[in-house]
């Protein structure tokens, strides 16, 4: 089961989910397709098993990155500089089923409730953990926060997921679009604006 859901991630950042076929899928894996459909009833049951399981992945990296923060208990702009990373990240590695996900809650209302229960989720634990680890310069700084970090998912989803939509031409790839959302927030929170130590020089 590990190989078809790896191969069809790997699929789904080079094609859309109608265009994924399960004999690709099957081929890539190196598995038959009769062996696929031991695993899975059919292509949808694959593609809902990828969405729980990317929905999963970010639920466990913003709870790590807030756990391991209290621990370290590192500047605030470093612990925004390592979350903008880690949540580009986990777009690129899960961009084809994220954009599915995306498309399918315009219209499916069970699925935009998970997905808002996620967000609110993981925003709740993002800005605890903010909150712990330096003062936001602001005169409600929970609105501050929140705003902050709205505005950085909405772009990094744009820009990462949606790259043809994007219009960009002057912030071109994924370390330059991350400096300029660090540099945004930090400076919206007035936050101390030391350099990113794991930043690409």
């Amino acid at each position: 089961m590990a190989r078809i859901v790896e191969s069809a991630q790997t699929l789904l950042l080079e094609r859309a989910p109608a265009e994924a076929r399960v004999v690709d899928i099957c081929r890539a894996a190196g598995v038959t397709v009769g062996g696929f459909y031991s695993r899975f009833a059919d292509k949808d049951a694959l593609l809902d098993h990828l969405e729980e399981r990317a929905r999963g992945e970010f639920v466990r990296f913003v709870t790590d990155l807030a756990e391991t923060a209290e621990i370290v208990r590192p500047e605030l702009a470093t612990y925004i500089g390592a979350l903008l990373r880690g949540l580009a990240e986990a777009y690129e590695r899960n961009g084809g089923i994220i954009r599915r996900m995306v498309e399918r809650a315009q219209r499916d209302a069970g699925l935009r409730e998970r997905l808002a229960g996620v967000n609110r989720e993981n925003m709740d634990r993002t800005m605890a953990a903010i909150a712990t680890l330096g003062e936001v310069d602001h005169p409600e700084p929970e609105v501050a926060l929140e705003f902050a970090l709205l505005a950085q998912r909405s772009i990094l989803r744009e820009a990462l997921l949606f790259p043809d939509a994007w219009g960009a031409r002057r912030i071109v790839g994924r370390d330059a679009l991350l400096a300029e959302v660090r540099r945004m927030m930090v400076r919206y929170l007035g936050l101390a604006e030391e350099p990113d130590p794991d930043a690409t020089s």
